[in-house]
């Protein structure tokens, strides 16, 4: 369940960001509901300003809701923030917020950015993670990640802390690699990564997996 709020949360504060300037609403086949409004104006620096908020309903008795702002300078960089909350019919609620900067240097073809998010559910869960990518035009570029959490299993009341950190790179040549690191509950698990092939490995058993090749 966390997951799927963690989803939704992303997807809607990507949504909420990038909405026209004009109020909106769609409806689904199922009975689903999506609103939103925004603004996009130009700004003293040279850039855009834009605000934007949203909701969503769904038969299923979900209902989230969520606002952002972004602002631009006209060179190349970007700041932006938003929150959100997200609430299921089994009375399970996901409150978050996310806030980070975007940059590009058309005439080097260089590129960076970093994001800070946190989580926070009535179930006691927790959330908090930190990435930071960069990139050259046309040769790829990289990311790297840490975050932590902290929650407690509704079913059988079990407590866990856990954090991850890694990298995921991609080169044009060489293709994608990464690695990572997790710990849950004091246990380690490693992961490595090299061009469609992972490796796994925790403390009882390591483990390959390989992309299929189309």
């Amino acid at each position: 369940m966390n997951r799927i709020l963690f989803g939704a949360f992303i997807g809607l504060a990507i949504s909420i960001i990038t909405l026209p300037t004009l109020a909106n609403e769609v409806t689904g086949r199922r009975g689903g509901k999506a609103t939103g409004s925004g603004l996009i104006s130009p700004n003293k620096q040279g850039g855009t300003t834009g605000i934007g908020s949203g909701t969503v309903t769904t038969p299923n008795g979900v209902n989230a809701n969520g606002q952002g702002k972004f602002i631009t300078n006209g060179q190349g960089n970007a700041n932006y923030n938003g929150s959100g909350a997200i609430a299921g019919p089994n009375g399970n609620s996901v409150n978050g917020n996310t806030t980070g900067t975007a940059n590009y240097n058309q005439s080097t073809g260089q590129y960076n950015g970093n994001n800070s998010s946190s989580l926070s559910g009535n179930n006691g869960g927790n959330a908090n993670c930190n990435t930071n990518s960069s990139g050259l035009r046309g040769t790829g570029g990289s990311i790297n990640y840490a975050c932590d959490a902290t929650g407690t299993n509704p079913k059988t009341g079990e407590t866990f802390n856990g954090d991850t950190s890694g990298t995921a790179s991609y080169n044009p040549t060489t293709g994608y690699s990464g690695n990572n690191t997790t710990n849950v509950n004091g246990t380690k698990y490693t992961g490595t990564s090299n061009n469609g092939t992972t490796t796994i490995t925790s403390p009882t058993s390591t483990r390959n997996f390989s992309r299929r090749a189309k």
